[in-house]
């Protein structure tokens, strides 16, 4: 059994000694702070095992950690370790998101229109119920058209340019024309689109914890039960601070945010979509080919729910988006 210490973390507040075991037999001794995270425990695990981060689970006597997900952040006092503890190092498997094509569209339409429903569909006419995507990738820029039940907006986003242009409408004052700058979640303004889409994709985790999931297994009915869903009033709608911990209302109709089959995985990415979409990615639910089929956006309108669900389809696009 190998046995190596983390000096680096063995600070003032005292050290830990731990054992990471393997389901192979292979096991390794490790000395850590008591004040170290688990996702900085998770790294000694992967330099020491070569278990990727994100396809991590720490199990340890009736827990189990994930420590790219919202318990990587305490430390290992607060996640009840002590010093002894025998760590199960366990290697999970993780559907990725699928690369792109260099030519591909995405519908993203409201779930909304999947579950039917007068009560369902009752629209803002600020709300927009679908997404017309169109990228080209080697050409670095995305056509997006947004539909409302009354008018559109048409938008191109050049990440060569580093530019944002089209044509906004409204059902009463008219149309009018634009061009902004384009900004993202990246450093760099003007970020390659393929780049920007890696980006996207390699920040993406996986969310193993089912009281964090936003989707229910089909077989799980879509409301709140045994204290899973905890979140107030404040949490399902927008009220004056948006900032608080979002949560799709499950209660908002029967089969919302409920997944298609159980192989589906979930995957947290919280990517700050840009301007003029208006709205954020919170979460992506993909098949097991690693295709998208759901996402969870949220926006600021007191108007809207917090957190809606849209219904995605990608396709390969033949030729180049005119």
């Amino acid at each position: 059994m190998a046995t190596f210490t983390a000096h680096a973390d063995c600070d003032k507040l005292g050290s830990l000694q731990l054992t990471i075991a393997m389901l192979s037999g292979e096991s390794t001794s490790l000395t850590i702070g008591e004040s170290a995270t688990i996702a900085e425990l998770g790294s000694l695990v992967e330099e020491q095992f070569g278990i990727p981060l994100k396809q991590q689970r720490l199990q340890v006597s009736a827990f189990d950690f994930a420590p790219c997900g919202l318990e990587g952040a305490l430390s290992l006092t607060e996640a009840g370790i002590c010093s002894g503890a025998c760590i199960q190092a366990i290697c999970s498997a993780v559907a990725a998101i699928a690369a792109f094509p260099p030519h591909f569209g995405i519908q993203c339409m409201s779930s909304r229109e999947r579950l039917g429903g007068q009560s369902v569909r009752r629209y803002s006419s600020a709300f927009t119920i679908h997404y017309d995507v169109k990228a080209n990738v080697p050409g670095g820029y995305v056509d997006v058209v947004k539909w409302r039940k009354n008018d559109n907006d048409q938008l191109r986003f050049d990440t060569k340019g580093g530019t944002l242009s089209g044509t906004t409408s409204h059902w009463m004052a008219g149309s009018s024309t634009f061009q902004d700058t384009f900004t993202s979640d990246t450093k760099d303004a003007t970020t390659p689109l393929e780049d920007l889409l890696a980006h996207w994709i390699e920040s993406a985790t996986p969310v193993y914890d089912k009281r964090e999931r936003f989707w229910k297994l089909p077989d799980v009915e879509a409301s709140v039960e045994d204290g899973e869903n905890t979140c107030s009033e404040d949490q399902v709608f927008h009220v004056s601070d948006p900032s608080g911990k979002l949560w799709p209302d499950h209660k908002f109709a029967t089969g919302w945010f409920v997944a298609p089959d159980e192989d589906c995985s979930e995957l947290r990415i919280e990517a700050l979509l840009p301007s003029r979409i208006g709205k954020k990615l919170l979460r992506v639910l993909v098949n097991k080919e690693g295709l998208p089929v759901r996402a969870a956006l949220s926006e600021t309108n007191p108007c809207h729910l917090a957190v809606e669900e849209y219904d995605l389809t990608l396709k390969a696009l033949a030729k180049e988006v005119e």
